[in-house]
């Protein structure tokens, strides 16, 4: 029986080095600076976000460029030096093995990117006009969500001349938890902090400071208990071994596996926090957008 299934393990393993020789070894998910690859004839291309290297190809990085690039195993690796890079000796430096866990999700999320165009990060986080439920303020966040994390990514639509909005936290029975003052559309709700602590869940508004009336909607979070989220933990184990987690490719690997699994706040989270580590890589924001859009946040 032993032997048997070394037999099967072997084979595996086989098929699967032959399928990565014939296919691919990396993915670009993402791209800054205009990189260019040689082709088979000996020119250089633009990379293009999407795009499959082969061991023969080769990649040329300008000053200030940046390449995300995801291994057939699920491996990440970030290029952010000028030069040539030999994409053999990039996959070489691939040395643990991997069960392209996160490559699955960086196809993922690939898969939902709309190819209209750039700049739909600007039109998303934009001012929006007052709609019928009455309420000026529309936060990117569904009206009651679940999240996984201790963190979450709180941000809403801006109000014109607007300088202070005050965060109001509240609990289930509407007695208030916490209230902050803001100068900027964004603030991270933690659950760590001393008035949030012995709640799991919270209830969200925003307004402008002076004018109450100008405000949002309530907005319910509940952060899941670890005891009814083994499986997806183990999940996410499994995807963050795959991943350096402090890169900004990590973490958009990261919302995708949250999206696909409805943790739309955790996914938020995730794409925040990508930006927020690589500000000047326009697919993180078109991908963050497109996120919002497909999931009708802050409509």
């Amino acid at each position: 029986m032993k032997l048997r299934l070394l037999l099967m393990a072997i084979v595996w393993g086989c098929l699967q080095t032959a399928a990565l020789a014939q296919g691919f070894e990396f993915k670009v998910l993402a791209s800054k600076g205009q990189p260019e690859i040689k082709n088979p004839q000996g020119t250089w291309e633009p990379v293009k976000m999407g795009a499959t290297l082969k061991k023969t190809d080769v990649l040329k990085l300008q000053a200030n460029a940046y390449v995300g690039l995801v291994h057939a195993t699920g491996r990440t690796k970030e290029l952010s030096e000028a030069g040539e890079f030999k994409v053999a000796d990039l996959a070489s430096q691939i040395t643990a093995d991997g069960q392209g866990v996160a490559s699955k999700y960086a196809d993922f999320v690939l898969s939902k990117m709309n190819k209209e165009g750039s700049g739909r990060y600007n039109v998303v986080t934009g001012a929006v006009s007052r709609a019928d439920d009455g309420f000026d303020i529309k936060l990117f966040l569904p009206k009651a969500s679940k999240m996984l994390g201790q963190k979450a990514a709180i941000r809403w639509s801006p109000i014109p001349q607007a300088q202070t909005y005050v965060v109001l936290y509240q609990n289930r029975f509407d007695d208030t938890l916490s209230v902050t003052e803001v100068t900027d559309e964004s603030h991270v709700l933690d659950f760590a902090d001393a008035s949030l602590k012995d709640d799991n869940f919270v209830k969200v508004k925003i307004y402008v400071k002076g004018q109450p009336d100008v405000s949002s909607d309530g907005y319910g979070i509940q952060r899941l208990k670890a005891k009814s989220t083994e499986d997806i933990r183990q999940r996410l184990a499994e995807l963050t071994q795959e991943t350096n987690q402090q890169s900004p490719l990590a973490k958009l690997i990261e919302a995708g596996f949250f999206e696909e699994n409805g943790l739309l706040v955790d996914a938020l989270t995730s794409y925040e926090m990508a930006i927020n580590l690589m500000p000047d890589v326009p697919q993180f924001k078109e991908m963050y957008a497109d996120f919002i859009l497909r999931n009708a946040l802050g409509k």
